[in-house]
């Protein structure tokens, strides 16, 4: 195992997702930004899990199927943070969203309620992105 792998693992299987976290009125108080990792095969996420030193596994079923889907994510803010740098120096389809969250989030704040989320999901290439941008034309 080495960053090389995890991070063609990433690329494929992997994403950068960014929780709101409001208070009770629903004002956004701040972000947290997760590393995620997505297989059906549970023992390549517990190699990488191991090779990371940290993250959870978690078990789900696929949409529109019955087959089992593992995820493994991994917080707290630094180590996604190294994660994410190391992630960096090899990774090639998601490396314009790794950059972004380097650049764009503090890793060394509590409060992260100005982080521009918008921008960070026009970086995206997801099938539903016309829900967040419906005043954009996209081919």
């Amino acid at each position: 195992m080495d960053w090389s792998y995890v991070s063609g693992f990433f690329d494929g299987e992997g994403n950068i997702h960014v929780n709101k976290i409001t208070n009770k009125q629903g004002k956004i108080k701040s972000y947290q930004v997760v590393v995620r990792f997505y297989n059906r095969n549970m023992a390549a996420l517990v190699a990488i899990r191991d090779f990371l030193c940290s993250g959870r596994i978690y078990k789900s079923k696929a949409k529109n199927t019955d087959d089992k889907v593992y995820e493994l994510c991994i917080l707290p803010k630094n180590i996604v943070k190294e994660v994410l740098a190391n992630l960096q120096k090899s990774c090639i389809v998601k490396q314009d969203k790794i950059k972004f969250i380097l650049e764009n989030y503090d890793f060394g704040r509590s409060n992260n309620s100005k982080f521009d989320l918008n921008a960070f999901h026009a970086l995206s290439d997801r099938k539903n992105v016309n829900k967040f941008y419906t005043n954009k034309e996209f081919i």
